[in-house]
């Protein structure tokens, strides 16, 4: 981890979800320690006659949908926390100095300030996103990718459209569009042609 001075390169603010994850993830420990609770206690067979009181099914049935229970509940808090993680919120540009390469510091939604992690900028690339709002970062050998929104963004802490930071991040990247509206890449990352269906 690494902290940067200066006004970084892109600057986003979070997305709504992420500024209340921890609140969810509170919700979905109260909702799957209710539920497993209640499942253990209170999950009975009917009774065989009308006045009879009900039976508990057997601890293994319990057993069995209480982990269900947990297992949904971990795995919900776990897939919020790693999306949060994947959430860019700063990129800085680190030009290269006296023997070090030019570094590219990430910090995503889950760290605050300017701290980040710092990786060679030639290991990274940018893919597009689903649409002209976002844009897909990804790090040579580092499994997973990294989503950086562009509505609401900062350039060099100006605010500007959508459009103008895809057109900075292409810029910065080495890629260029071409005269007939795709994207050319100057050293042969970036792949844009026709979408082939299987």
């Amino acid at each position: 981890m690494q902290e940067v001075q200066g006004v970084p390169f892109y600057e986003a603010r979070q997305p709504w979800w992420a500024k209340f994850t921890w609140g969810f993830i509170a919700a979905d420990l109260l909702v799957t320690s209710t539920m497993t609770e209640l499942t253990w206690t209170k999950w009975s067979l009917p009774p065989e006659k009308s006045g009879d009181a009900p039976v508990r099914r057997p601890a293994w049935q319990r057993a069995g949908l209480c982990l269900g229970h947990l297992s949904l509940g971990v795995g919900f808090a776990t897939l919020l926390l790693v999306a949060r993680s994947r959430v860019v919120r700063i990129l800085h540009i680190i030009p290269p100095s006296a023997g070090a390469p030019k570094q590219l510091l990430i910090s995503g939604a889950h760290r605050h300030g300017t701290r980040g992690a710092v990786v060679p900028f030639s290991r990274t690339r940018i893919d597009p996103g689903r649409d002209e709002t976002e844009v897909i970062l990804r790090i040579q050998d580092v499994r997973g990718h990294w989503w950086i929104g562009l509505t609401r963004a900062r350039l060099r802490g100006t605010p500007v459209p959508a459009a103008r930071i895809q057109d900075a991040l292409l810029a910065e990247w080495g890629i260029r569009r071409s005269s007939q509206g795709g994207l050319v890449a100057r050293e042969g990352r970036w792949k844009s042609g026709p979408i082939l269906q299987n």
